[in-house]
């Protein structure tokens, strides 16, 4: 009984955590700022001139696009903002505004 009641109290636990993390976003996800390099439109993709992040200094870094249609309106020397995925490489970037 003893071990039943410790296990639920554990399960509860882990469900209350997952909870209150659930509304956080992830580390893995940041905004970015920058300048379009180049962009390959027939692949989603893009090189951008990115400002200082969280966790890493400015750089270059190759993008993939989660639409393809935000392709249609970028060029080289585009400023942009996005929301970027960088669980995986290329990052995904999505919610691209066009700054300039």
């Amino acid at each position: 009984m003893k071990g039943f009641v410790l296990a639920l109290g554990l399960a509860l636990s882990a469900i209350l955590a997952g909870a209150a993390l659930a509304g956080q976003p992830s580390a893995a996800q940041m905004h970015v700022y920058g300048t379009v390099v180049s962009v390959d439109r027939g692949k989603s993709t893009l090189v951008l001139q990115h400002a200082a992040l969280e966790t890493m200094p400015a750089g270059r870094h190759k993008c993939r696009l989660r639409h393809s249609s935000d392709g249609s309106k970028l060029k080289p020397g585009s400023t942009i903002e996005a929301s970027a995925d960088t669980r995986h490489n290329p990052w995904t970037l999505d919610a691209v505004r066009i700054l300039n």
